[in-house]
Order: structure tokens, then sequence, then C-alpha cells
């Protein structure tokens, strides 16, 4: 069954954006400036437009602030003229700010795609999906919609489940557009387990792989200075656990009923991922850490569902 993911679509996207680095002999890399990309891209800042990176971009660092964008998605514009207008957004702190942001991660994607003359869906088809094998998985809405077996969109009215809504996140498609299954994904969690190779072979770059998945910004903090922060990468969220392994997840959102979540912990050479057609109240979330819970000390360690 062929399930929209929803922001799970960041980590999928880091991937390709790390394939792509390995492939450009060094001519790309998370560094490097989006503004030689994309030289017409402006932000409001023209100190944040000649420094900020496809890193800052895929890490939510830019500046831009939760929901820059989204209210242009929702009356219908394109990617096109939504990334166009990203000049006319306020920005807090440059890279000492984090604010995750769709249309950010978006810029970043379709920076390196434009630079390889692709369009987005067409770089993740042929650095992604096609050499995994991910034949069920899309990043357009269109292909979604094209499978027989796939799971609508569930709202909770008047005590029911109902299958009312669609959501096409195309204009956003590098942070939420991408449609899989659970074998789909199980074939790119093998891989990204495996420091990027697949049957023996290196199938991506590893050290680019790496780097996507190391923490590069403080994403929140607790109460007090016993508390483990939470961390994000490029495209992932990297925090240690009780435990004190690092855990490498994202999880992926639509109020119109979707709950995704994946959590890969390396040292264990272990992953899940929980595709959920409701809204997300967090049941992903909860069924992923029962399960990691369970592995790592024999019990779940608390009622993550109520909680």
């Amino acid at each position: 069954t062929v399930f929209q993911v929803a922001s799970v679509s960041k980590s999928l996207s880091a991937t390709a954006v790390a394939a792509a680095i390995g492939e450009s002999g060094g001519e790309l890399s998370w560094q490097t400036p989006i503004h030689e990309l994309l030289p017409e891209f402006q932000f409001k800042d023209p100190t944040v437009t000649e420094l900020a990176t496809v890193g800052d971009a895929f890490s939510h660092r830019t500046g831009l602030f939760t929901g820059a964008g989204d209210d242009l998605e929702d009356l219908g514009f394109d990617r096109a003229v939504i990334l166009e207008k990203l000049r006319l957004q306020p920005l807090d702190p440059f890279r000492s700010s984090y604010h995750y942001s769709n249309f950010g991660l978006t810029l970043g994607a379709e920076a390196v795609a434009t630079s390889r003359g692709q369009a987005w869906e067409d770089l993740m088809d042929e650095l992604v999906f096609d050499p995994l094998g991910m034949a069920s998985s899309s990043a357009r809405h269109d292909d979604f919609l094209a499978h027989k077996d796939r799971a609508l969109l569930h709202a909770f009215e008047d005590g029911e489940f109902v299958a009312k809504h669609d959501r096409d996140p195309d204009p956003q498609a590098p942070a939420g557009g991408v449609s899989s299954t659970a074998n789909d994904l199980a074939k790119w969690m093998l891989m990204v387990l495996a420091d990027g190779e697949v049957d023996g072979a290196q199938a991506l770059d590893a050290d680019a792989l790496s780097e996507a998945m190391t923490p590069q910004i403080i994403s929140s903090t607790g109460p007090d200075i016993t508390a483990r922060p939470g961390h994000y990468g490029f495209g992932f969220n990297a925090s240690p656990q009780v435990s004190g392994r690092m855990a490498i997840s994202h999880s992926g959102a639509f109020a119109l009923g979707a709950g995704t979540s994946f959590q890969l912990i390396p040292e264990l050479d272990l992953g899940i991922v929980v595709l959920t057609n409701g809204a997300p109240v967090g049941v992903a979330e909860a069924v992923a850490t029962q399960f990691t819970d369970l592995v790592q000390y024999g019990e779940v360690t608390r009622d993550w569902v109520t909680d």
C-alpha cells in the first residue's frame, strides 16, 4: 500500500543530495552557496543571499521562519512563484536560529536539481528510487493518485474516521511530497544503515550521507541543563536517546490525515518505519518508540501512546 509520507520526504531528499554530491566530482557539497546554483534567488537580507548554503537550507538555519511560503501554497501558487516570493519574508538571525521550514528546505533541493539541469522529481527517480528498486515510490502527486492500492487521508469526524481530503504537496515536494510503501522505505533504511552500500556496492557518497546525519544545529532544548538536547542535521533529526545511543529519525504530518515516522539506531543496525493515514497525533512515533524501547531495554519504558 502506498502512503503519503509527508516530511519523511526531507530525509529521502537529503539522501538524493548526498548522491548528487558524490556524482559532482567535488563541484557540489553541503557547503555550496545557493546563489551559485540559483543566481537569481534572493533572501530579504543580501548577506544571507551571499552566504546561505545548501546545508543551511536543509538544516533550517537560513533564518526563514516556520511556515514561510505555506500560505501561498494553500492559495494555489506553484513552487517557482513561492520560492521567488521568499525574498519578501523577514529573517531571524542567520545560522544561530532554528526554524523548521518546508520551503526553506525546498529551496536547497531546487538549487541542486537546477544545477544538474533536472526537475527535482526526476532527480529523485535517478538517484534514489531507481537505484534502490523503490518501484512504488515517487515525488509526484499524480503518481500517488495513479496507485489503486493507496492509503487515503482520513479525518476523525463524529466518532469515526472518514476518507475526506486530498493533499497535493507538489509545490514543496522535496519537503513533503514523497509517496512510498513500508517495503520500499525498508530498502532505503537498509542502504542508510550500510553507509550508502547496496548489495556490497557503494550506491552513494558515504561521507555526504554521514554529514547529513550529523548534528548541525540544536533544534530543541529541555527545561534545564539535565535534559538531552535535540539536534537536526541536513534533512535528518540526529539526537541522543536515554540509552546514550544516537537516533536518526524524522516524522511527517499532514493535518488533513497523515502521520509518519522512522527511527534508525545505527549502533544497533536497527530501523523501523511507521506509516499512518490519520491525523498526526503521535501514534506513529509512539509505535516506533515502543519498538526501540523493547529492543534496547526489554520493556516499554512509559505509556508512549497516552503521552
